[in-house]
């Protein structure tokens, strides 16, 4: 069975393609197809330089297996990746061994799928001289992964010795773009793409993407765009310094939870590590039932006993049923259940100082969390040419209601030592801002 991969049609998968330069470093939209640019670059080095050795990368195994192996597979190849002989149509394969994600061809080539963060990720590519170097969703790696994997590039198959790196865009602050976009080196080539230069992405599709209220995750999203989040409300977040790699736990704390039905249901598991406040898992519910969520809380092993601080509206009676949805979740068998303190200025002020004093970390797992501290904004109001900072933008903050509620608690103030004071109005413009506005505060 022939293989016919056609690179023309998109400007950027050409220029990736063609590229000569040791670090290629391909950022752009959803669905712009770098990961397929990628794929096929992998495979046509493998069939072009025989007893080539190449590594494709993706930071967890879960990624990785749903992701990286099914663009490989489903995509390039047409076949599926769990199967153990369907490869075997393609004459210039010799085996896939499934349980080492190692894909051997006729002439000698391999091609190694491995996690960045995986126990054996390090011990697979110990001792190795790979080639070529494929990254997947380089954004959320360390800039050490790159740095490590630099240092072993020197197969002998005549492959020129390359790294090539795909992501999404995240904020400027990143490794990334301090690295390869903000810095000229003949060493690297920045290729950014859109959503739109893919001819295959359904309309509807991009028309989804542009009705997103937040112009940061548009630029990101649709046009490819490193962004600075203007108005950011955690300037203090760090992913170098607050975002580590997922870690057993010292102590668990309490779960903290924002129930909603139109918008999701968010919970975070809080615990310590260390002299630090750790939020340790995220779990997230669209459009999903009180009982369903109870299910899989169960299934997750999520104990009914635990303590959940929870949004003080839960306790609000229904006009039409008479009850609320925290005595829903008491009917299932969830009672530790309690109303946290709701003021948001006061949740922000302790968020902000606990990462200004390094005293919270974040699992690399609550990935929604994550994003949504990076991108939570303030919605500014220009009056007479001066800028007034009011409330954050209501968007993609989820995550941000329960960690307020959580950082809050008495337990995270007592093992941090961390107080802040209720503060009625933070600063003259926010006074000034009221006063325009009439509110009394």
């Amino acid at each position: 069975m022939n293989l016919d991969i056609d690179l023309s049609k998109i400007p950027h998968q050409n220029k990736t393609f063609n590229a000569t330069e040791r670090y290629v470093i391909s950022i752009g939209a959803v669905g712009s197809s770098k990961s397929f640019t990628n794929m096929a670059i992998a495979l046509s080095r493998a069939l072009q330089y025989p007893n080539s050795w190449i590594i494709i990368m993706r930071k967890t195994y879960n990624e990785l297996k749903n992701n990286t192996c099914t663009t490989f597979f489903d995509r390039l190849l047409h076949v599926n990746w769990d199967d153990d002989y369907e490869y075997k149509k393609y004459p210039f394969l010799k085996s896939w061994n499934r349980s080492r994600l190692c894909l051997t061809f006729t002439n000698g080539s391999k091609i190694y799928f491995i996690a960045s963060g995986g126990r054996g990720a390090s011990e697979a590519i110990r001792g190795s001289e790979p080639d070529l170097i494929i990254l997947e969703e380089i954004t959320e790696m360390e800039e050490d992964v790159i740095q490590w994997c630099d240092s072993r590039l020197r197969g002998g198959s005549g492959c020129p010795h390359q790294i090539f790196c795909s992501g999404n865009p995240g904020p400027k602050s990143s490794w990334v773009y301090k690295r390869f976009v903000a810095k000229q080196d003949p060493s690297h080539i920045y290729i950014q793409s859109k959503t739109i230069d893919n001819p295959w992405i359904p309309k509807d599709y991009i028309e989804s993407l542009e009705r997103n209220p937040d112009e940061n995750f548009k630029r990101r999203m649709l046009y490819g765009e490193f962004v600075t989040f203007e108005g950011a409300v955690f300037p203090e977040f760090n992913r170098d310094i607050h975002v580590i790699p997922h870690t057993k736990p010292d102590k668990f704390l309490h779960w903290s939870m924002d129930y909603g039905y139109q918008h999701p249901t968010t919970l975070l598991s809080t615990c310590t590590l260390g002299d630090k406040i750790y939020i340790f898992s995220e779990f997230g519910y669209e459009k999903t039932i009180i009982k369903d969520i109870c299910d899989d809380w169960v299934k997750k092993g999520v104990p009914k006993k635990d303590k959940i601080i929870c949004d003080p509206s839960m306790a609000q009676r229904n006009a039409i049923t008479g009850s609320n949805a925290k005595e829903e979740f008491f009917n299932y068998g969830y009672r530790g259940l309690i109303s946290g303190e709701n003021s948001w200025q006061v949740g922000i002020d302790r968020i902000k100082m606990l990462l200004l004093k390094n005293k919270l970390v974040i699992s690399e797992r609550c990935e929604h969390l994550i994003s949504e501290i990076e991108s939570y904004s303030y919605k500014t109001t220009t009056i007479n040419s001066t800028t007034l900072e009011d409330r954050p933008v209501k968007v993609n903050d989820d995550y941000i209601d329960p960690i307020r509620y959580s950082v809050m608690d008495d337990a995270v103030a007592n093992f941090t030592g961390i107080v802040t004071p209720i503060q009625v109005i933070t600063n003259k413009q926010q006074l000034q801002l009221a006063k325009i506005r009439g509110r009394k505060y």
